[in-house]
């Protein structure tokens, strides 16, 4: 009988050691599992604190680029008004910027609205395009112009038609800057080649006498 409560004194003793054990190592996972936890949501917590700081700091950096902007626009609409009142003020009776009044080339408007007073007139023609001056008396037209490697130095050379309504036209025919050449019409010109490029040519057009 004794023997009996011996053994199962010793089968519970192991059962509660067991117990013992298991309890330990639940308790142990727990708190391994706590500190992970509570590591995982700090830094959780600091990445959000991060990402909340950028977030703000973009916010001001559109802020300050959108009072940049605002700034600009009203600087450059405020330019702009005063460029459109500086064009109301000016004298739009002149003549277009390619004239010139008696004396030399404009490199801006000539100041005369009487086509009888102008005696010279500037202008540049586009390959394949026909320019009109002094009313639309005289007409060039530039048929191209033609790059030569031959001479020295390379240089381009025009070819262009001088021509007005009712008269024949004379042609300019490979020639050089400086080429000079007269067209009388109702009145006398004197076409000079002023320069000539890969896609235009100018020419200076003095009126040499007036048939009034």
């Amino acid at each position: 009988m004794l023997d009996q409560r011996t053994k199962t004194f010793g089968s519970t003793i192991k059962a509660i050691g067991a117990f013992s054990v298991l309890l330990a190592l639940f308790m142990a996972g727990w708190t391994i599992s706590a500190n992970l936890w509570s590591s995982s949501n700090a830094t959780l917590q600091t990445d959000l604190s991060h990402t909340r700081d950028e977030l703000l700091r973009a916010k001001d950096e559109a802020a300050q680029a959108q009072q940049a902007l605002a700034v600009s626009k009203a600087d450059f609409s405020s330019k702009l008004s005063r460029s459109f009142e500086s064009v109301s003020n000016a004298d739009l009776s002149t003549e277009p910027s390619h004239f010139a009044s008696s004396g030399g080339v404009s490199g801006g408007l000539a100041g005369v609205s009487n086509f009888g007073s102008i005696t010279q007139q500037v202008v540049s023609v586009s390959a394949g395009q026909t320019e009109s001056l002094f009313g639309g008396e005289i007409f060039i037209s530039l048929v191209g112009t033609t790059f030569t490697t031959a001479a020295d130095p390379i240089r381009h050379t025009v070819n262009a038609s001088i021509g007005s309504a009712g008269f024949p036209n004379v042609l300019i025919e490979q020639q050089n800057v400086g080429f000079v050449t007269n067209y009388t019409a109702k009145n006398k010109f004197e076409v000079r080649v002023s320069s000539a490029n890969t896609f235009a040519a100018s020419f200076i057009v003095t009126r040499l006498d007036s048939n009034k």
